[in-house]
């Protein structure tokens, strides 16, 4: 058998070329051909970071409005985003957390997923931010960059 699936648009409204943009199905007369069934939940919308203190961090979003999902997952990288930490559930309703006890001058990514009754989750939104170096060094530099500004002033 041959499906074809003409009119097809993307988000924009624009007609996808059939071109290029094709799949294959197998089967025989004893079974009937199997297709891909797991459907991931909606993600999230809006996932942002923004420093609030320093070394707290706030994550803010827009949940799905999906009935069918069950939880939020908030996991943390401090790799780029390469490998992520177990993860921490938030439960459905949530729309913003805060984040303390991290490193100053560290970058972190954290990636938001939605699972579903199903069990499936969704492929998440990342985002990412570096705090900023704070304590002692940082004083330390900036006195020393004042201290050697003065001599300079002095010995003009």
């Amino acid at each position: 058998y041959s499906v074809i699936v003409t009119g097809v648009l993307d988000e924009s409204g624009n007609e996808i070329d059939s071109a290029g943009n094709n799949t294959s199905f197998e089967g025989n007369a004893s079974t009937e051909p199997t297709f891909p069934t797991k459907l991931t939940p909606e993600n999230v919308k809006n996932f942002a970071a923004a420093i609030i203190n320093k070394i707290v961090v706030k994550l803010t979003w827009d949940k799905s409005n999906d009935p069918s999902i069950i939880d939020q997952i908030l996991y943390k990288s401090i790799d780029g985003g390469i490998n992520y930490d177990e993860g921490t559930s938030l439960g459905t309703d949530k729309e913003e957390v805060e984040l303390t006890g991290l490193t100053p001058g560290q970058e972190y990514f954290f990636k938001l997923t939605t699972k579903d009754l199903e069990g499936n989750e969704s492929t998440g939104m990342i985002t990412s931010i570096r705090l900023p170096e704070t304590g002692l060094g940082l004083g330390l530099l900036v006195g020393a960059s004042m201290g050697l500004a003065a001599l300079r002033r002095r010995k003009k």
